[in-house]
C-alpha cells in the first residue's frame, strides 16, 4: 500500500487497519472489511495488484496470516477479505470470539507474483476452491473495472452446499463482464442443491478440451485442489506457461 504525500518516497512495510466490516456469509467462511489508517490527515490508498496478499498480525499474538484482497486497489484504502475459519486457528479463534468492528489491525504492504497476465486477447480462466476465491474475485473485478475486453470464465468448488458463498458478487461481475460465465460447483452435494455438482477442476478440464483456443487458467486454492488442476490442465492441452497457481495455508 501506499500512503499519499509524507509516505510518498518510502512507504512502510506495515499499517494500521480498522475492522469496518465482520460478517460470517456461509459455514467457515468470514467476509472482512478493513480501512486503512494514515498517520497523518493525508488519505491512505490501498494499492496493490491484483492476486497479490498481504500479512495481517493476530491481535496479542507475533503470528502472521497471509491473505488475498477480494476487491481491486483503490485510493479510500478499503481492503475486503474472505477468511477461512478453522478450527484452533489462532486467527479463526480471533474472529470468531472476539474481533469487533473498530479494533485495529496491523497489516504488511502487499506482496506476490500471482497476477494477470497480458497475453493479447486470449480468453482467461479461473479455477477457485474455497476462499481461494478472493484473489480471482479481485482479478475479476480490476478486468470489469478496466474494461478488459478478453472473454472469462469462473469455476468456483467448495465442499458442501453450506460453503457457499459471493453468488451476489458473481452475479454483478456477469452484468459488468460481456463475456463472462460461471459455475459454482458442490462436492458433497445434498437435496437442498440444485447446482452443479462434482469439483470445479473436473469441469474446467473437461470443458477446455473442446476450445479452438486454449485460455490462461488462474488456480487458487488448497495445495491438493492446485495439484490436481495442474495435472488435469496440462493433460487436457493447456500449456504450462498459461497456467498460474497460488496455494494457499492451511494454517489459519
Amino acid at each position: 500500500f501506499q500512503f499519499a504525500a509524507a509516505f510518498s518516497n518510502q512507504p512502510p512495510t506495515r499499517h494500521r487497519a480498522e475492522i469496518t466490516g465482520l460478517e460470517r456469509v456461509a459455514d467457515g467462511v468470514m467476509h472482512v472489511r478493513l480501512t486503512l489508517q494514515a498517520d497523518t490527515d493525508d488519505a491512505a490508498t490501498a494499492d496493490f495488484d491484483s492476486g497479490q496478499f498481504v500479512r495481517v498480525t493476530v491481535p496479542g499474538s507475533t503470528a502472521r496470516r497471509a491473505y488475498s484482497p477480494a476487491n481491486v486497489a483503490n485510493w479510500d484504502g478499503q481492503l475486503e477479505f474472505y477468511i477461512r475459519l478453522l478450527p484452533g486457528g489462532l486467527m479463526s479463534e480471533y474472529l470468531l470470539r472476539d474481533a469487533v468492528v473498530g479494533d485495529v489491525l496491523t497489516v504488511s504492504s502487499p506482496t506476490g507474483t500471482f497476477a494477470l497476465a497480458e497475453n493479447g486477447l486470449r480468453p482467461r480462466w479461473f479455477i477457485a476452491g474455497g476462499t481461494g476465491l478472493s484473489p480471482l474475485l479481485s482479478m475479476l473485478r480490476r478486468m470489469a473495472e478496466w474494461g478488459d475486453p478478453q472473454p472469462a470464465r469462473l469455476f468456483f468448488g467448495v465442499t458442501r452446499h453450506t460453503e457457499v458463498f459471493a453468488q451476489d458478487e458473481i452475479r454483478e461481475l456477469a452484468e459488468a463482464l460481456p463475456e463472462f460465465g460461471a459455475d459454482t460447483v458442490v462436492w458433497h452435494a445434498d437435496p437442498g442443491w440444485a447446482g452443479a455438482t462434482g469439483n470445479p477442476v473436473d469441469l474446467a478440464a473437461a470443458e477446455v478440451s473442446l476450445l479452438e483456443e486454449t485460455p490462461d487458467v488462474y488456480v487458487c486454492g488448497p495445495p491438493p485442489m492446485v495439484d490436481a488442476a495442474y495435472a488435469a490442465l496440462t493433460a487436457a492441452g493447456v500449456p504450462e506457461e498459461q497456467i498460474h497457481v497460488e496455494r494457499f495455508s492451511a494454517v489459519e
